[in-house]
């Protein structure tokens, strides 16, 4: 993926570009003229007001119904809808997951990029759900044959301790 967002990302948002300050090696805009800081500002502003109007945790932001609208009226049905949304919707709690920590970059690349990669795990012993989103520069997505993608992979840096303990 990297290759094609690079110039989006240098435009929208150096910090995921490695814009650095100092002009490190692999710096694209070290001596290119003034830097423009607009696009990040908005790019900011709109992943702000997307997480503030869409999944803001103080807010309900979404609800279980079903298709058949006389069905979801009956009131032992919507009473078992709503008691699903509330438990569904307190999943997403920080006491239960990271959702809400890692929605922020999730819709930062999305506004970014058009696109983004969040991941949940399960961890019975805590029983916590682990959110994490994974940044576009370091996912690998495999297509088959006829185009279509099926695999998701990402690259990450261990020492050789951490590799024998995966």
């Amino acid at each position: 993926i990297e290759p094609e967002i690079q110039p989006v990302a240098r435009f929208l948002n150096p910090r995921r570009a490695r814009l650095s300050p100092d002009g490190a090696a692999g710096d694209w805009y070290v001596g290119r003229g003034v830097y423009n800081s607009l696009p990040m500002v908005y790019q900011d502003k709109l992943t702000a007001t997307l997480f503030a109007m869409m999944m803001n945790p103080a807010n309900e932001w979404f609800s279980l119904t079903i298709p058949d609208q006389d069905l979801a009226a009956f009131w032992p049905v919507r009473q078992w809808l709503d008691r699903m949304t509330t438990l569904t919707l307190f999943s997403f709690s920080p006491a239960r997951s990271t959702f809400y920590a890692n929605a922020i970059p999730f819709l930062a690349d999305d506004v970014c990029f058009g696109t983004a990669i969040q991941f949940e795990d399960y961890n019975e012993g805590t029983e916590r759900i682990r959110d994490r989103t994974l940044p576009l520069g370091k996912a690998l997505i495999g297509r088959s044959a006829d185009g279509d993608d099926n695999e998701l992979m990402w690259r990450t840096e261990m020492t050789g301790a951490q590799a024998v303990n995966k």
